[in-house]
C-alpha cells in the first residue's frame, strides 16, 4: 500500500474515533487503523508514540489483502482508505482561508495609506457607515478597521 511518497502509520490510541486537531490534516482514525501519509505528516504523528506507530510491512500487506478480499463483515467494517481525499480537502480549505486572510491584510494595508477623507468615503461606499469628519486620521482609520472586524470584508 505504501509508495515512495507515503509512510504507513497505525493509530494505537484508545479514542474512537480520533480526530487530528493539532496538525489540521482533517484525518480521523479508528483504533488499529493504518493510513498512508506523506512523510512530513507521518513524522509529526510518529512523535506521539502513545497514539501512533510506524506500520510494519505485514500490516500494510494485510491491509491491501483485506481491501481486495473485502467479503467478510469484519473486513467491511474497516474504514475505506480516504486519506488522500481528506488531505486534499483540508489543503484546499486551508488555501481558501489563507486567500481570505491575504485579502483582509491587503485591505488593511490599503487603509493605512488612505487620508481622512478617503477613509470617510471608503466607509460610506463599502459599509454605508459614517465616520465623523472631525476625527483625526488615526481614529478614522481605527474606525474603518473596526467596520471590517464587525461586518466582514466588503
Amino acid at each position: 500500500m505504501t509508495t515512495e511518497s507515503t509512510v504507513a502509520v497505525t493509530y494505537v490510541g484508545k479514542e474512537n474515533p480520533f480526530k487530528d486537531r493539532i496538525y489540521r490534516s482533517g484525518l480521523t482514525f479508528t483504533p488499529e487503523q493504518t493510513r498512508p501519509l506523506p512523510p512530513a505528516l507521518a513524522a509529526r504523528f510518529l512523535h506521539h508514540d502513545d497514539l501512533f506507530k510506524l506500520a510494519t510491512s505485514t500490516e500494510v500487506v494485510e491491509s491491501a489483502k483485506d481491501k481486495k478480499a473485502g467479503a467478510t463483515s469484519e473486513q467491511q467494517s474497516q474504514p475505506v482508505d480516504d486519506t488522500a481525499k481528506l488531505l486534499a480537502e483540508q489543503s484546499q480549505q486551508q488555501n481558501e482561508e489563507r486567500t481570505k486572510e491575504d485579502a483582509r491584510y491587503a485591505l488593511l494595508e490599503q487603509l493605512e495609506k488612505m487620508d481622512r477623507q478617503g477613509l470617510i468615503n471608503w466607509a460610506q461606499d463599502s459599509y454605508k457607515q459614517k465616520i465623523p469628519g472631525n476625527l483625526g486620521v488615526a481614529k478614522a482609520r481605527d474606525m474603518a478597521k473596526s467596520f471590517i472586524d464587525q461586518y466582514g470584508m466588503p
